[in-house]
C-alpha cells in the first residue's frame, strides 16, 4: 500500500508539472496537489477491478487446468486398474471351467472305479460258479476227483477204449480248470491294473484342483485388491470433479464480455471458422452452421445461463479443453473444430 501511494504522489506531482502556468496557481483554481492526488487515486481504484477480475479468472483457469490433469491421470489409472481387474476376472472364470473340468473327471474316474470293481467282483463270482459247476460234473462222472489218477483210472475201466476216453475226460476238466484260473488271474490283472491307472490319475487331479484352488485364491485376493484401487480412484476422481465444479462456477461468475463492438465482419468470422474446421479436417459449412444457430456469430454473446461466445461455450468446458480467451473467434472456432474431430458435435444441440 505504501508503494502504491507513493506511485500515486509522484504520478500526480509530474501531472500537475505538466500542467499550464495558470493551472498551477492555487489559488485560481483552488485546486491543491493533495486534492488532485486524491482524484488520480479515485480513478486508480476504479480501474483496479478489472485488473484484479482478470488476475483472478487466469488463477482459477490455471487451478481448473492443473484438476483436469489429475482428473486426466486418474481416469487413465482406474483405466489400467479395470483392465486389470477384467483379465484377472477372465483368468478367474478360466479357472472354475478348469475346476468343473476336474471335478467331471474325479467323477467319470469314480463311476469308472466302481464299474471295474464290480466288474472285478462278477468275474469272480463267475469263475467260482464254474470251478463248482466243473466239481459236480467231474464228481458225477468219475465219485470223486480223487479218482483221476492214472493208475485208478487204467483200473478202474473195464476195457482200453473206456480208459482212453477216461484220461481224456481228466485231462479236460483239469485243462478247463487252468483256462479258467488262467482267465481269473487276467481278468483281475487287467482290472487291478486299471484300478491303479485310475488311483494315479486321481491323484493327479487332486493335485491340480489344490494348484486350482491356491491360484483362485490368489486372482480373488488381486481383484479385491483391485475393486479397493478403483473405488479409491474413483472417490478421488469425484473429490476432483467436485472442486472443477466449484471453479467452473467462480470461472462463469468472473465471465464477463469485453467493453465495446468487436472489430471483425460477418465474413471475416465465417472464414475464422473455416480455417480452424481446415485445420482439424472438418466440415466447415457444417461448424458456421452451427456457430449461426449457436451465437448468430456474434463472438461476444453470452446467455443467462453463462454460455459464452461465437460457439457458446461454458467456461468451464472451454478452458477444460484447452482454450485461452473464451472471447476470441479463432481460440473458439478451433476448440470447437477439435471437439468434432473427437465426435463430440453432439455436445451442441444446434447441428
Amino acid at each position: 500500500m505504501a508503494e502504491a501511494s507513493l506511485a500515486v504522489r509522484t504520478a500526480s506531482r509530474g501531472w500537475i508539472r505538466a500542467l499550464p502556468h495558470h493551472f498551477k496557481r492555487a489559488n485560481t483554481l483552488r485546486f491543491k496537489p493533495a486534492v488532485i492526488a486524491a482524484m488520480l487515486a479515485v480513478t486508480t481504484a476504479a480501474l483496479a477491478p478489472t485488473a484484479t477480475a482478470d488476475s483472478n479468472l487466469q488463477l482459477l483457469i490455471k487451478q481448473r487446468t492443473a484438476l483436469q490433469a489429475q482428473v486426466s491421470k486418474l481416469g487413465a489409472d482406474q483405466s489400467g486398474a479395470l483392465q486389470k481387474l477384467i483379465d484377472v476376472q477372465d483368468r478367474l472364470a478360466n479357472l472354475r471351467g478348469q475346476v468343473a473340468r476336474n471335478q467331471s473327471d474325479l467323477a467319470t474316474l469314480e463311476s469308472r472305479r466302481t464299474s471295474l470293481e464290480a466288474g472285478i467282483a462278477a468275474a469272480r463270482t463267475h469263475i467260482t460258479a464254474q470251478q463248482h459247476a466243473l466239481g459236480l460234473l467231474v464228481r458225477q462222472q468219475y465219485k470223486s476227483r480223487a479218482q483221476t489218477s492214472a493208475d485208478q483210472v487204467l483200473f478202474g475201466s473195464s476195457n482200453f477204449s473206456d480208459a482212453v476216453n477216461r484220461i481224456v475226460a481228466a485231462r479236460a476238466v483239469s485243462d478247463r480248470e487252468h483256462l479258467l484260473l488262467s482267465e481269473l488271474r487276467t481278468v483281475e490283472s487287467s482290472l487291478v491294473s486299471e484300478t491303479a491307472d485310475l488311483t494315479q490319475r486321481e491323484a493327479e487331479i487332486g493335485r491340480l484342483q489344490g494348484e486350482l484352488a491356491a491360484r483362485k485364491a490368489s486372482l480373488q485376493t488381486a481383484a479385491a485388491d483391485y475393486h479397493a484401487q478403483i473405488n479409491a480412484l474413483s472417490a478421488s476422481s469425484t473429490d476432483l470433479l467436485a472442486q472443477i465444479n466449484s471453479l467452473n462456477a467462480q470461472i462463469l461468475a468472473l465471465t464477463r464480455p469485453p467493453a465495446g463492438n468487436y472489430t471483425q465482419s460477418q465474413q471475416q468470422i465465417i472464414a475464422i471458422i473455416r480455417t480452424a474446421a481446415a485445420r482439424y479436417n472438418q466440415d466447415g459449412d457444417r461448424l458456421v452452421r452451427v456457430a449461426k444457430c449457436e451465437s448468430g456469430l456474434n463472438p461476444r454473446a453470452q446467455s443467462s445461463s453463462g454460455a459464452s461466445g461465437l460457439f457458446q461455450f461454458m467456461p468451464g468446458t472451454f478452458y477444460g479443453n484447452g482454450g485461452h480467451d473464451i472471447w476470441d473467434p479463432t481460440d473458439q472456432s478451433n476448440i470447437a473444430a477439435k471437439m468434432f474431430s473427437q465426435g463430440r458435435s453432439g455436445d451442441w444441440s444446434c447441428q
